[in-house]
């Protein structure tokens, strides 16, 4: 008797025993769901101009095997944020002021048989004065538009593309996050820092004072500098055209620390101060070459053009670029970055141990302090090729090349792919952006990112200009 309980015992273990087996392959078989990810809390700005306002929040499920990515999500009151499941993200349509609580939920399960759930809490506020909100997507080329996108995923480009050409639009693409610390996606109405970009408009407050009869571009800059040393050898010109010989106060330094100590840039010091440390620097050097014999780029250049609009004009370069250049042109979104005072759809610099130069008054100047967004700058390139602000004389003056061969090819603030192409590239921070305008074809690029790989954006705007142009 003894014997067959024992037997039976081992029997019941055996069964037992494969049960838990086939338990376990089918478990490795089916897989697992181990994890969740989600942005835990998050501020949604409603524009004054709209009812709604929709952002997208990405969403990482990781799993063991063959189980689900699939996810759910559902709102504890879509009267304030109602929400939407899309390729791996959640849309959140922010409805009214208030809070509400996002809660995603996987359709896969874990070792243990259950769904796992992460939850977000999403702010909802209105906005006290106008903010912009993204540009609507119209009929599109979608070829163009899936390829630029595809070709940036396989970059890991986070950042913008917008094309437009004869003022249709061929494409405007955003991708990535808006920073490493963050699940939130950059949307095409994001801003970003354009860099020396902001050259362009330098220049061109100098020639709308110059078509209103309140200075030449021949004067020497004395006028405006009488202490300097060389400023009656130095045209107004010779500044624009990088052949004033003035060293490069941004880049003339072999590292961050000499920069930063060089100058004691600090964001509580007043904006004239930390102007007067780069000018002070600017005035003690001595000339790298005689003025209009070589081509040579330099942000000093820049930096005094821009005291010399505030000189000229009676108000600060800030407010006349707005009121002279931003205004007109409807540039909404565009601001100098040390006077944006909502920075929420500004695309985070990485900027490491160092304050972001974009936001330190008197830093970025007239040679690299404009914030914008992809729409408006295709607004200010539209500009530049219908004459709509300038005169067709002064648009032909910026866009010549002056540099007779020896040197960079540069006008007044313009680089030049070719006589049909001009561009120009910005860098500042953690910021990167090209741009391209082929008047006689009417074609307009504009690509920016907030992550300092030049090598990608190189990359990115070749394939662009060859797919598109």
């Amino acid at each position: 008797m003894k014997k067959i309980k024992s037997i039976i015992s081992v029997i019941l273990c055996a069964a037992v025993c494969c049960g838990a087996l086939a338990a376990n392959a089918m478990a490795k078989t089916s897989g697992s769901v181990k994890s969740i990810k989600l942005k835990s809390k998050a501020t949604v700005t409603i524009p004054s101009s709209k009812k709604t306002f929709t952002r997208s929040y990405k969403v990482t499920v990781k799993t063991h095997g063959k189980a689900s990515k699939g996810f759910t999500a559902k709102s504890s009151k879509p009267s304030v944020a109602a929400v939407k499941v899309s390729k791996g993200c959640i849309k959140v349509t922010a409805k009214k002021a208030g809070k509400a609580k996002i809660t995603v939920t996987t359709k896969g399960k874990n070792s243990k048989g259950k769904k796992l759930s992460k939850k977000m809490i999403i702010t909802v506020r209105k906005a006290s004065k106008p903010v912009s909100e993204p540009a609507s997507e119209p009929n599109e080329d979608k070829y163009i538009k899936a390829m630029i996108k595809e070709k940036m995923e396989s970059l890991n480009f986070c950042g913008v593309v917008r094309v437009t050409k004869n003022a249709k639009l061929l494409c405007e693409v955003a991708n990535g996050t808006i920073s490493d610390d963050s699940d939130a996606l950059i949307t095409v109405d994001n801003q970003f820092a354009i860099g020396s970009v902001s050259k362009q408009f330098t220049a061109a407050a100098v020639m709308l004072l110059k078509e209103d009869g309140k200075l030449s571009v021949d004067d020497k800059i004395d006028k405006w500098f009488p202490d300097y040393k060389y400023a009656g050898t130095i045209t107004v010109k010779n500044l624009l055209t990088m052949r004033s010989g003035i060293p490069d106060y941004a880049n003339e330094y072999v590292s961050l620390n000499e920069y930063y100590s060089r100058y004691n840039y600090s964001e509580s010091a007043t904006e004239e101060e930390n102007r007067k440390a780069t000018r002070d620097w600017i005035f003690s050097r001595n000339l790298t070459f005689e003025p209009d014999t070589k081509t040579r780029y330099s942000n000093s250049n820049y930096f005094l053009l821009a005291e010399i609009v505030e000189k000229t004009s009676g108000i600060s370069f800030t407010r006349f670029v707005k009121e002279k250049i931003f205004a007109p042109l409807k540039m909404k979104d565009t601001d100098t970055g040390s006077e944006l005072v909502d920075r929420s759809r500004l695309v985070t610099p990485i900027t490491g141990k160092y304050p972001a130069e974009i936001y330190t008054k008197g830093v970025a100047f007239g040679d690299g302090g404009i914030v914008s967004t992809a729409a408006d700058m295709d607004k200010w390139m539209t500009s530049l090729r219908r004459h709509t602000l300038l005169s067709e004389k002064s648009i032909n003056e910026m866009t010549t090349d002056y540099s007779q061969g020896s040197g960079i090819s540069y006008g007044y603030g313009f680089m030049f792919d070719s006589k049909d192409m001009w561009t120009h590239e910005g860098s500042i921070d953690s910021y990167l952006t090209y741009e391209l305008i082929a008047p006689k074809k009417g074609y307009n690029v504009f690509i920016s990112t907030n992550r300092d790989d030049y090598n990608k954006l190189k990359q990115l705007s070749e394939f662009v200009k060859n797919n598109t142009y």
